[in-house]
């Protein structure tokens, strides 16, 4: 079954902070959880029970290198852990890559279902992510 799902919404502004959140593309619920990579992962959901074919809010994190996990709703064998975008800061004459180190992005987590068998779909047997950038940090004065 094919469904198409368009959001208009404005992306709040992370300020110093990064901005995260998750998109469930898949037929169950599950349970996100968000840590810098040099972490552990919590015991606590960052988002509990996302429900199938809906999107979290967003929440803000110190800008870090930070990975995202999803699993079963209740806790269970991970889907999968990843790390997000990380991006790259601005130079001299190079705006900002989006990411989780840099303070100003807004990242979301896609979290797409297995590919049906034979489809023409890549064929991939467990859900997957990818990740995508929402906001654009500013451009620093004089660029």
């Amino acid at each position: 079954t094919l469904k198409f799902v368009f959001y208009e919404e404005t992306i709040p502004d992370p300020g110093t902070s990064v901005g995260l959140r998750v998109i469930n593309a898949t037929s169950t619920a599950v349970d996100v959880r968000t840590y810098p990579s040099t972490g552990t992962l919590p015991a606590a959901p960052t988002w509990a029970s996302v429900p199938a074919l809906t999107r979290s809010s967003f929440i803000t994190a110190a800008p870090s290198q930070i990975k995202f996990n999803a699993q079963p709703v209740g806790g269970g064998t991970a889907i999968f852990d990843a790390l997000a975008l990380i991006g790259a800061a601005a130079t001299v004459d190079i705006d900002a890559l989006p990411g989780t180190t840099v303070a100003g992005s807004a990242v979301t987590a896609i979290i797409f279902p297995a590919s049906v068998a034979g489809s023409k779909a890549a064929q991939f047997a467990a859900p997957g992510v990818s990740f995508m950038w929402d906001r654009r940090p500013p451009r620093p004065a004089g660029i």
